[in-house]
């Protein structure tokens, strides 16, 4: 498939689950919408980031401030979908949390939509967008197909340790 109607079309499903989560009756059917829509947000973007903009880099190349504009979106809606999961589905604030969300989203892809996908259309012929879309769905659905408790422990995790009565030290384990 290629590359950018598969990355539109995971823009699509995501929208979509957006919709589902808003009109999900009762707190653990949006529970768990939200927890999928975070381990898709956050397989989308880990392979855009390594597959997709790599290559476009390499192809159509870009402003430097473009470019970590972009790497920027994704990890701030990675980190307000995060927070998102950590949110009762009760709380008064899970609507407004979900509602910056869904914005950052629409954010992050009209920008590739409007901006980055018509380059790469340009830049990249048929066969090379086919040969990036397979590499997109191998390492999308590698991805989603890894446990979250996998993902968790693949980060380290910093814990502050008192060495002596006046002085910290930070560990990561």
């Amino acid at each position: 498939m290629d590359a950018l109607d598969l990355l539109e079309q995971q823009h699509r499903d995501l929208q979509g689950l957006f919709a589902a989560i808003a009109a999900a009756e009762g707190a653990g059917r949006r529970t768990g919408g939200v927890a999928q829509l975070v381990r898709a947000i956050e397989a989308h973007s880990r392979v855009e980031e390594s597959v997709f903009y790599a290559a476009f880099v390499e192809r159509v190349g870009c402003s430097e401030s473009r470019l970590y504009e972009a790497f920027e979106d994704h990890a701030l809606l990675r980190f307000t979908a995060e927070n998102l999961l950590h949110t009762r589905a009760t709380d008064v604030r899970f609507g407004a949390r979900l509602k910056m969300v869904q914005q950052l989203f629409e954010r992050h892809a009209l920008i590739e939509e409007d901006w980055m996908f018509p380059k790469a259309k340009r830049a990249l012929h048929d066969e090379a967008l086919d040969r990036l879309g397979d590499e997109i769905e191998r390492a999308h659905a590698a991805r989603l197909s890894v446990s979250p408790s996998m993902l968790d422990r693949a980060r380290p995790r910093r814990r502050i340790e008192r060495a002596h009565d006046s002085e910290r030290r930070i560990s990561v384990y």
